[in-house]
């Protein structure tokens, strides 16, 4: 992903909630808005 890219080496638990809430947001668009994956 971008932080990858960047040389950020974001822990993995990050990039495991921003997958999540990508997940969450193709079934419940409500908690994408609540929760945006950025």
């Amino acid at each position: 992903d971008e932080a990858e890219r960047q040389g950020q080496g974001l822990p993995s638990e990050c990039r495991q909630k921003h997958y999540f809430t990508f997940d969450v947001g193709v079934t419940n668009p409500t908690a994408a808005a609540a929760k945006p994956s950025k």
